[in-house]
């Protein structure tokens, strides 16, 4: 089990690799770029705000926990993000550690 500290870089480095992408895009590809990022900027916020960086990792917002609709909603906007960025590297690399964190738990 990852720690929080953990998750959090992971999460970060996920948003900013996303976050890199942004420029130029469509409305709608950019719709699910802004989406995945503020969903994983509000699992960041919730997490700093615990202070337990040595803890386990616990999702705190619905959208990393797979059993609630916001998650599987969310997986679905990480996959379309997967398919309409298949060239970019970074962004399989950062939305296959993004859905990593919502399904090991």
């Amino acid at each position: 089990m990852p720690s929080t500290v953990d998750v959090i870089n992971q999460l970060t480095k996920a948003r900013n690799a996303l976050a890199a992408h942004t420029a130029n895009l469509s409305p709608n590809a950019g719709q699910y770029l802004w989406t995945a990022i503020d969903d994983i900027n509000d699992e960041i916020d919730q997490q700093m705000a615990n202070g337990l960086a040595n803890a386990d990792y616990i999702p705190q917002s619905d959208p990393f926990k797979s059993a609630t609709a916001q998650g599987q909603q969310f997986l679905g906007t990480l996959n379309d993000i997967k398919s309409f960025f298949g060239g970019a590297q970074d962004v399989l690399n950062a939305v296959t550690s993004v859905v990593g964190l919502i399904l090991k738990l």
